[in-house]
């Protein structure tokens, strides 16, 4: 799996890609401070909102054999599951997707932690976007 980030450009409060890493820069020529940049696949480096990067799951949504989504760390998802006497999938719980040592898992409204099926799942928004949808 590539390792791949995402965070929203402080200068242009669009969504960057690529590889993410931190360095020392000097503040309006005074201290020294540290921030967050990504590398996006142009080698442009851009100043991101620490709180808002978040790490590619490998994991991404295909249709008709073309990628149309990646699932990232902070994406809010709905997870779903088959019910019988519906005969279609339903909300079993929402949250964000989380990073721990052993994967992604989704901190559900539920309080459960459970490890996503991705073929069952969808964005419905991401923390940093839709921070209303946590609560």
């Amino acid at each position: 799996m590539d390792v791949k980030f995402r965070g929203k450009a402080i200068r242009t409060g669009e969504w960057v890609y690529g590889d993410k890493y931190t360095d020392q820069v000097f503040k309006n020529g005074e201290s020294c401070v540290d921030v967050t940049l990504i590398r996006d696949e142009c080698h442009q480096d851009h100043e991101v909102h620490p709180d808002s990067v978040g790490m590619w799951t490998g994991k991404s949504k295909w249709e008709e054999g073309k990628r149309v989504l990646d699932y990232y760390e902070n994406d809010i998802i709905e997870v779903m599951i088959y019910d019988l006497r519906r005969k279609n999938f339903v909300v079993e719980d929402t949250g964000p997707l989380v990073w721990n040592s052993n994967g992604f898992y989704c901190k559900g409204d539920s309080g459960k932690w459970q490890r996503p099926n991705f073929d069952n799942i969808r964005v419905i928004g991401n923390a940093t976007d839709n921070p209303e949808l946590l609560k």
